[in-house]
């Protein structure tokens, strides 16, 4: 049998000694690295003289901390010895992210060699390596990493240390991140209160200020460092007569109070106090001067019966203005005629001075030649030249007389293309005067259009003259009119492009406005584009414009163009006069028989006659009454096609638009969104 071996007491005493002796040392490095972490607030310089105690105890060749940044999305360094390889210095742990254990300890090798599943790169200049996680409550928050070149360094005696410096690392970081988070918090709170013009100020149980903000500092004359424990009556927004003032009522009841008060120099002040939920008992109170807001409510009731008083006479008004506005008309036109007087007289008296000269010489050969049989040819050849001057001026005066010619608007079938025609025949004469190169494009396809044929003649001037007054500085001077169909629109588009100076941006919103004119004293009275935006509205079309200076400007308008909706009723219920009667020139311009209404009463009444297939509803008509018209709208809801438009009324009128309505439109100016909608009401009845 064997003899064992007896280890002698000596030794064993030895061993045990260097053990006591290595954890005492242990303790002391990981006591030595709390008290660094925890002597102060800032974390980087803690962290950075902890790892250089860690560093220096193991012998590390190379060390760094990283920890999580959820901002930047990766683990960034924070505290480093040594010349840390960029791998690491990027990644931390996440460089050895096929190295699981928490803690990693690789065995002896030579630079490179392979360690528990990973490889050490040769540029890491380093045989041992350990990766110790940062934790605090079982949460990540980092790394430790630890390189030496000395072999046997990092033995599994040094992971009950290394573990320990982690955790102790851990509860730093987190107690550092706490503080922080309550700091920001606490910055932007006192700058969010701070920004806040109101007076705000935060009681304690004793009806002394914790804090209060800015405004409520400067308006008392106080210092912000002064404005801890001031009573509520320093404040002076509290009512008086403490305990009972509205500070103690809002501590004693916990409910939340809103009150006006008035102050010696006849300021409203509206206070509302704000108890806040907890065991310590404080209350917000805000302080708002509400005397201006006071005032202007007043002010608004008294211009509201003045309103009501004067509405009388603004419906009075409006008649006038409406028989003035056919006056300005006629006045545009005649101005508009002044014009053409010395190009229609120079058209005239060429075919007039032809017609003489050619008059002289027939009589002059039926004087002279007695056999004037024999030159029959030649005589028919000079009457027909006669004749054709003679239709050539009649037709110039046609054109000019037709109109000038004062008549009501008497919409009939028209042909856009001779419209064109007979305005560009008025101007040809200043056209060839001014060097005006004149191009004009008619699709072959353009559909008859119902409009006032003088009317449209006006806007068709006007459009040319302004092209041709912003054209006369310019070298290049084309006039560019085109018309072509539109079908998404149900619209026929006239463009009148010119290459003049163009309109400036901040005058292109105010070029329809009466009166406004952007020509010298004596060349333009402002009425002409204002004129043209009313005609063209009127016959329910729209016109736009687009511009860019020293290039040019296109006037684009649009005209319905009459389909086969004969017979089809549509019902236009607007509160206002403007958008009620624009839908309905465009209805009509498409063929519907067209009814309007104003008011509930008058819609609800046509709404119930049986031939009433489409309708055209406002939300401040519906808002007058939501109750009367959602009562109404369910017995004919199957038969009615409704188009809702959204124009400014309350919330209470929007439930019934938004559940009924077919489509909803929100500006009734745009006819490619009209006629959407009227084509998805044809789709629906298909």
């Amino acid at each position: 049998m064997p003899m064992l071996k007896l280890e002698p007491a000596v030794v064993r005493n030895r061993k045990t000694v260097d053990h006591q002796d290595q954890r005492a040392r242990e303790f002391s490095l990981v006591t030595e690295v709390a008290e660094m972490l925890w002597s102060s607030l800032d974390i980087d310089q803690a962290l950075q003289r902890a790892l250089n105690r860690v560093g220096e105890s193991f012998g590390a060749s190379w060390a760094a901390v990283h920890l999580e940044d959820q901002a930047a999305g990766k683990p960034l360094i924070r505290a480093q010895v040594g010349p840390v390889p960029f791998e690491v210095m990027r990644n931390g742990a996440g460089a050895l992210r096929d190295l699981r254990a928490d803690l990693l300890i690789g065995a002896d090798a030579t630079v490179g060699a392979q360690i528990t599943g990973g490889v050490l790169p040769e540029t890491w200049h380093c045989r041992r390596l350990a990766i110790v996680p940062i934790k605090a409550n079982d949460r990540a928050l980092g790394s430790i990493s630890l390189a030496s070149n000395l072999l046997g360094r990092f033995s599994s005696g040094d992971e009950a240390t290394l573990t320990a410096v982690g955790r102790v690392l851990g509860a730093a970081v987190a107690h550092s991140q706490l503080y922080q988070r309550v700091r920001r918090a606490k910055m932007e709170w006192e700058s969010a209160s701070d920004a806040i013009g109101d007076s705000i100020a935060l009681f304690n149980r004793d009806r002394r200020t914790m804090r209060v903000n800015l405004a409520l500092a400067q308006l008392r004359g106080w210092k912000i460092t002064e404005t801890q424990g001031r009573t509520c009556d320093e404040v002076g927004f509290c009512g008086g007569g403490c305990p009972d003032c509205l500070v103690g009522e809002a501590l004693r009841d916990g409910k939340r109070l809103d009150r006006e008060l008035v102050t010696a120099e006849g300021r409203i002040i509206a206070v509302t106090m704000l108890p806040v939920p907890g065991p310590d008992r404080t209350v917000v109170q805000v302080a708002k001067d509400v005397t201006d807001e006071r005032h202007q409510a007043r002010r608004l009731r008294e211009l509201s019966a003045d309103l009501q008083t004067t509405n009388g006479e603004l419906v009075f008004t409006l008649d006038r203005l409406r028989k003035a506005q056919t006056q300005l008309i006629q006045s545009e036109k005649l101005s508009a005629m002044g014009v053409l007087v010395a190009g229609v007289a120079h058209e005239i008296n060429n075919p007039l001075t032809t017609i003489s000269g050619y008059g002289q010489l027939v009589m002059a050969r039926l004087s002279d030649d007695p056999a004037f049989d024999a030159a029959a040819d030649v005589i028919g050849d000079d009457v027909a030249c006669i004749v054709s001057e003679c239709d050539r001026a009649a037709k110039i005066v046609r054109n000019m007389l037709s109109f000038a010619r004062l008549q009501p608007s008497e919409p009939t079938q028209q042909s856009l293309a001779d419209l064109c025609q007979r305005v560009v025949a008025l101007r040809a004469y200043d056209h060839r005067k001014h060097n005006v190169d004149m191009v004009c494009s008619f699709a072959d396809d353009l559909p008859p259009v119902w409009v006032d044929a003088g009317q449209i003649q006006q806007v068709l001037l006007n459009l040319m003259v302004n092209a041709e007054q912003a054209m006369k500085d310019r070298a290049e001077k084309r006039l560019e009119l085109s018309v072509r169909v539109e079908p998404t629109c149900g619209a026929v588009r006239i463009e009148v492009r010119d290459t003049g100076s163009g309109i400036d941006p901040d005058n292109i919103r105010r070029i329809f406005d009466p009166f406004f004119t952007t020509k010298s004293v004596g060349e333009g009275t402002g009425l002409g584009l204002s004129i043209v935006y009313g005609i063209v509205r009127d016959h329910g079309g729209q016109i736009s414009v687009d511009s860019e200076l020293s290039v040019g400007t296109t006037f684009s308008v649009r005209l319905p163009i009459r389909s086969t909706q004969s017979g089809t009723i549509a019902l236009v219920a607007c509160a206002e006069a403007v958008n009620r009667d624009f839908l309905s020139a465009v209805f009509r311009g498409w063929g519907f028989d067209v009814r309007t209404a104003s008011t509930t009463f008058q819609a609800l009444d046509e709404l119930h006659a049986p031939d009433v297939t489409l309708l055209c509803l406002d939300d401040l008509i519906v808002a007058s009454d939501p109750a009367r018209w959602r009562e109404a709208w369910a017995p004919v809801a199957d038969r009615v096609w409704m188009v809702g438009i959204a124009s400014r009324a309350g919330d209470e009128a929007q439930p019934l638009l938004r559940e009924s309505a077919r489509v909803m439109l929100a500006a009734p100016d745009d006819l490619c969104q009209i006629r959407a909608a009227l084509s998805a009401q044809q789709r629906g009845e298909q």
